[in-house]
C-alpha cells in the first residue's frame, strides 16, 4: 500500500500497488498523515502510528492509531498512543505463537524522545491501550527498526541523536528467555555497527 503525501497538504486517500498489477486507490484514511510510522502486522491487519496531520490551524503532531483490515479494505482508529510522535520506528516482536507485540520507539515527540510503548495482540484480540515500554539508552530521532525473520527479536539502527549527528549504533531489544514478556526486555547496545551513520532509512532482514 502507498501513501500519498505532498509537501504542502497531506492526503488521506491511499493507493494500492499489486506486483505486475496497476496501480489501483485504496479507502481513505480516516485522517491526512505524513511523517507516520506503517507496518504489515500479519496477513489480516496493517497498522499506522502517529504522524503529521492537518488541522484548521495548520499542521500537528498526532498520538493517532489506525487499523487498516486488509481482508475487507477497511480502515478504523485504535487507541491512542501515550504522547504525540513524528519520524519514530516501529516493529513487531513475537513473544510467542499466540502473543505479539507492537512496538513504537524514538522520533520526534511532545515530552521523551528516548521513549517507547507497545500493544498487545493475542489471538488476534487488541489490548485496549498503549503501555509504556522499556527506555531507549539514546534520544533518536528517525531511526529504524527491523524485526528478524523469525520475529522473535527486533532491533534498532542509526537515526539522528540529540547534538544533531547521525548514529552507526545498533540496539537489540533482549528479553529474558525465561519470562518471555516485555516487562523482562531491555535495549542493549550491540558491538556492530553500521559503516556509514544513517538517519531515517528502511532495513529488513534478508535469508541466506
Amino acid at each position: 500500500m502507498y501513501f500519498e503525501c505532498r509537501k504542502e497538504a497531506r492526503l488521506s486517500r491511499t493507493q494500492i500497488v499489486r506486483i505486475n498489477e496497476m496501480a489501483t486507490l485504496g479507502p481513505y484514511m480516516p485522517m491526512p498523515l505524513s511523517h507516520h510510522c506503517f507496518l504489515k502486522l500479519n496477513h489480516t491487519l496493517a497498522i499506522s502510528t502517529g504522524g503529521y496531520t492537518d488541522t484548521d490551524t495548520g499542521k500537528m503532531i498526532t498520538d493517532k492509531t489506525l487499523f487498516y483490515q486488509i481482508d475487507k479494505d477497511e480502515w478504523s482508529i485504535g487507541p491512542d498512543l501515550n504522547m504525540p510522535r513524528i519520524k519514530h520506528s516501529c516493529g513487531v516482536l513475537r513473544l510467542n505463537v499466540t502473543v505479539e507485540v507492537l512496538i513504537v520507539a524514538g522520533g520526534d515527540t511532545t515530552t521523551d524522545d528516548a521513549s517507547s510503548e507497545y500493544l498487545i495482540f493475542s489471538n488476534f484480540h487488541v489490548n485496549d491501550s498503549w503501555q509504556s515500554g522499556p527506555r531507549l539508552p539514546k534520544k533518536l530521532e528517525a531511526p529504524s527498526m527491523v524485526s528478524s525473520s523469525d520475529g522473535q527479536s527486533l532491533v534498532l539502527i542509526g537515526g539522528t541523536t540529540i547534538t544533531g549527528e547521525k548514529s552507526s549504533m545498533l540496539f537489540k531489544l533482549q528479553c529474558s528467555n525465561l519470562l518471555l514478556t516485555i516487562e523482562s526486555c531491555t535495549w542493549q547496545q550491540m558491538l556492530q555497527r553500521i559503516e556509514i551513520p544513517r538517519s531515517g532509512n528502511h532495513f529488513r532482514p534478508l535469508k541466506t
